[in-house]
């Protein structure tokens, strides 16, 4: 409570001050070359109903809004009444927080600027949040009407950066006309009325949140008493600043009206097509679908070989799914139901296909000498091609009690292979090829002799050596002997 009077009597303190910083609207400065943000920027107002320079910045930020020049949002965090007394204990806390000292403030983008009121520098400021570096976040809401002045807010966060994304969201419950008004007697826009979500987020590299919650104007109030179970649902906004723990800063910004949900379309154009044949069996699904408001969707898939299909996988975020290699010449049923954030769904028709017979790869041929020797490396090739084009492998025995197997390759391309066979014997090159998909072709063979190398008496030879007078001896007596 100390704090709460103190920041009280820092506010009056300032207020006598800052009469005199009136800006209207036609002072605006009008710089459009950096419309293209790299996110939507967050502005949250610091204002009070006793304050005429917070009257004539209300009209002025409202004008830059209604332009369409500058991708933000805003609220009106309304602090003090008339009296100067604290209106609401949520913008209170918020006020507290940012320190904000004075109104009417600008905190923008989480603090990474604050202004007061001066239009020239509003809009040079919304410029440098708008286009400074954002980690890579994608967020989405909606809101519903229940009935008896209750909505329910849904949310949806991606993460598309590869490492978990820490944050914090602030989604603004908002009267688009508010209930507040300024000193002069002019509703406040977008004047904030209770937080939706005010709290911690993380999100794994690649994942996405989701939350929902429901919220009752009856069961909240401000500080005069007064609830807020007198909504109007067509005057209601919720505003969401997704802030990056790191430095505090805003990351996204969404917004969104109350409205009746309506499903995500039928699933449609599904791959492989309705009804087709001779479909490979490494096949992917594929189909097309959208959601009338936008929202994003997520997809139960069914397959299977049977019809109705069961299903394989939920809340599945991708309009593609892999169901893995398929069996030969069978017929696969599969259907999509399809979700939207808030829950409703839109169920797709049975689609079928059938898959081809996979054909084996031709039998290999194979290139290389018929005849070597023990102990000499030898090379192989080996040449096989598949009907469709698969990929092959090669199994190859070389008759020696030594097998091998080659890895994948193209159809069709050679592959040759290195062999040493140690001893003498003729022996049966065998091979056969087999396609990615485990169709194999027939046994093809190869033969190859490994003589015995010649071999000298080492004993006779080395005597000669020693007694060459012998040789001319040797030699006449083979003559004699006809040899």
């Amino acid at each position: 409570m100390k704090n709460k009077i103190a920041y009280l009597l820092v506010f009056i303190l300032f207020l006598s001050t800052l009469q005199g910083l009136i800006t209207n609207a036609e002072n605006i400065k009008e710089d459009v070359s950096n419309r293209d943000f790299t996110h939507t920027v967050f502005v949250e107002v610091a204002t009070s109903q006793n304050c005429k320079p917070c009257h004539y910045w209300s009209q002025s930020i409202h004008d830059i809004y209604d332009s369409g020049e500058y991708d933000f949002h805003y609220v009106e965090m309304v602090v003090f009444d008339y009296d100067g007394e604290l209106l609401n204990d949520e913008a209170t806390d918020w006020y507290s927080y940012y320190d904000v000292g004075s109104v009417p403030k600008n905190i923008m983008d989480g603090d990474f600027r604050r202004i007061s009121n001066n239009s020239e520098t509003f809009v040079e400021y919304l410029n440098d949040c708008g286009n400074r570096a954002v980690t890579d976040i994608t967020a989405s809401m909606t809101v519903i009407w229940l009935g008896d002045a209750t909505i329910q807010v849904n949310i949806y966060i991606k993460n598309n950066e590869a490492t978990q994304y820490n944050g914090h969201i602030r989604a603004s419950i908002t009267e688009i006309v508010s209930r507040y008004n300024t000193y002069y007697d002019e509703p406040y826009h977008f004047g904030f009325l209770d937080y939706a979500f005010d709290m911690d987020v993380a999100i794994t590299a690649g994942g996405t949140y989701t939350n929902s919650m429901t919220w009752n104007g009856n069961d909240h109030q401000d500080n005069h008493g007064d609830d807020f179970g007198d909504i109007d649902p067509e005057d209601i906004q919720v505003i969401m600043g997704v802030l990056n723990n790191d430095d505090g800063y805003v990351d996204e910004t969404v917004k969104a009206y109350v409205g009746d949900n309506n499903p995500p379309n039928e699933p449609s154009n599904p791959n492989p097509a309705d009804g087709e044949g001779e479909v490979k069996i490494d096949t992917d699904l594929s189909w097309n679908c959208s959601d009338p408001e936008g929202d994003d969707v997520t997809y139960d898939v069914y397959f299977g070989s049977t019809s109705p299909p069961p299903l394989v996988k939920s809340d599945h975020n991708s309009n593609s799914y892999d169901p893995g290699t398929l069996d030969q010449n069978t017929t696969y049923y599969w259907r999509i139901i399809a979700w939207d954030l808030p829950g409703d769904f839109t169920t797709g028709p049975i689609w079928h296909f059938t898959t081809k017979e996979n054909t084996a790869p031709g039998t290999p041929t194979i290139t290389g000498s018929n005849s070597g020797n023990p102990n000499i490396e030898y090379d192989f090739t080996f040449v096989s091609t598949d009907p469709e084009g698969d990929a092959v492998m090669y199994n190859v025995d070389w008759g020696d009690g030594d097998t091998e197997w080659t890895e994948y390759g193209d159809s069709g391309a050679e592959v040759t292979l290195k062999h040493t066979w140690t001893s003498q014997d003729t022996f049966t090159i065998k091979a056969h090829a087999v396609d990615f998909y485990g169709a194999e072709s027939d046994w093809t063979e190869f033969p190859i002799t490994i003589p015995r190398n010649k071999a000298i008496n080492r004993p006779i030879l080395n005597f000669l050596q020693n007694h060459p007078y012998l040789f001319p001896i040797l030699q006449l007596l083979l003559q004699r002997l006809g040899l």
